[in-house]
């Protein structure tokens, strides 16, 4: 069981259309596509910047919430509750992997994704 990379970094939003002009305008991230009123994925250099609507972002999440690519969901799962972690949701995300919301010991919100 490993971490193999940030997958993704995500910024909930209330409003996408606003956050994405912020981002583009103040940062110069550049948008590569838009799912709707839900989700933005954005570019900062090689870096995936995704702006979330709440509920699209999952239970409990808010703030930046870094995402990482696993490579055993399973073992994953045991080992975050083994090491004291909690874990908030899980999700079906079909062709796009399985993820799972966590809290980790210090009370911090992370996303985990199995492709």
């Amino acid at each position: 069981m490993a971490v193999t990379g940030l997958n993704n970094l995500i910024l909930v939003a209330d409003d996408i259309d606003k956050a994405v002009q912020f981002y583009d305008k103040a940062l110069g991230l550049t948008l590569s596509f838009t799912d709707g009123g839900k989700w933005a994925q954005m570019k900062a250099g090689a870096a995936k910047v995704g702006v979330s609507s709440p509920d699209e972002a999952g239970e409990h999440a808010g703030g930046a919430i870094p995402v990482f690519e696993i490579d055993d969901l399973a073992a994953t799962r045991a080992a975050v509750l083994e090491h004291g972690g909690e874990i908030l949701s899980e999700r079906d995300m079909g062709s796009h992997g399985h993820s799972l919301a966590i809290r980790d010991v210090s009370g911090n919100i992370l996303q985990l994704i199995k492709r």
